[in-house]
């Protein structure tokens, strides 16, 4: 059976990076521009009528009043409005840099533009993102389920003075673990369609299944230890953030934030955009380089044998 170097694959996304840091860059570049971009944009717009209702909050002014009504209406007619244009450049942005990742190992050669590119590739691997996403969403419902029915006729069943017996909260406990790891299972089952439909330029997710059999435990140990690096360092580049959001603002036991114009919460809330950029890029880069690196381990013993 064809196996694969889990330290290889643990070390892809370092070597990525690595290789090619204004590659790393510019995909962060990308991230801010296509998916933070409409976020910034509905920022700057929804930002007058989060002051004004901020603004009768400190005044008393009842919530069912008809002015907050009128400001609620309104803030949630502009957010309503971008939600699908997020959803559009969010996906846009996934589709870019994932590709870019997966070029990068599979394709190393093909360098120009940072490996960025925007064509039959991406968008297949688009369509396998929202499938993947679609399945684990519909997956982790009905996986639940049991659970609040289990939940909620043992409360039922209960005293109303009494809470849920130690060995419910327990039972209720061990099946979302079981739940937990039946999802993460089925996800390494079918990662290597996203490499796969991204090299064949196809929609390939359910080959998957037999390529990764038997591979599921390397692959949960490379998970973990990539999951436990990227830890360490979203919480550092965290920390260093709440250290620059201070030193920007300043803050005082005085100080109302409520008050605070666009102007002087832009600099926090640009370095708060930039950092997000980074962590999201650097999360997706080790993640999913692993999985191309996999995917290629396996195809090329399987084209040897």
């Amino acid at each position: 059976m064809a196996t694969f170097s889990g330290r290889s694959a643990f070390a892809s996304g370092f070597k990525v990076i690595g290789r090619n840091p204004l590659a790393f860059l510019a995909w962060c570049l990308v991230y801010l521009v296509v998916a933070l971009g409409p976020l910034a944009l509905m920022g700057a717009m929804v930002w007058p009528q989060l002051q004004a209702l901020a603004a009768l909050n400190e005044a008393d002014v009842s919530p069912d009043s008809p002015a907050a009504t009128q400001q609620m209406m309104a803030l949630m007619g502009q957010m309503n409005a971008f939600q699908l244009l997020q959803w559009g450049s969010s996906l846009a942005s996934s589709a870019l840099i994932v590709g870019a990742v997966f070029r990068a190992v599979l394709e190393p050669e093909r360098r120009s533009f940072f490996y960025l590119r925007f064509g039959r590739q991406e968008l297949w691997l688009a369509l396998c993102l929202v499938v993947v996403g679609v399945v684990l969403f519909l997956v982790t419902m009905i996986s639940m389920f049991p659970i609040f029915i289990t939940t909620a006729l043992f409360a039922c069943a209960a005293e109303p003075s009494a809470g849920l017996a130690p060995s419910v909260v327990l039972a209720c406990g061990a099946m979302v673990l079981i739940a937990l790891g039946a999802i993460i299972w089925l996800f390494l089952r079918f990662s290597l369609g996203l490499p796969m439909s991204f090299a064949d330029s196809y929609f390939r997710l359910f080959e998957s299944w037999s390529l990764t059999r038997g591979q599921v435990g390397k692959m949960v140990v490379v998970g973990g230890l990539v999951s436990v690096v990227t830890f360490v360092i979203q919480a550092l580049l965290f920390t260093g953030f709440i250290a620059a959001a201070f030193a920007i603002l300043q803050p005082t036991a005085a100080m109302d934030v409520t008050a605070l114009t666009f102007a002087q919460a832009a600099p926090v809330v640009g370095v708060a955009a930039v950092l997000m950029a980074v962590v999201s890029v650097l999360s997706t880069t080790l993640y999913l380089a692993p999985l191309a690196d996999i995917y290629r381990q396996l195809v090329a013993q399987r084209e040897s044998a």
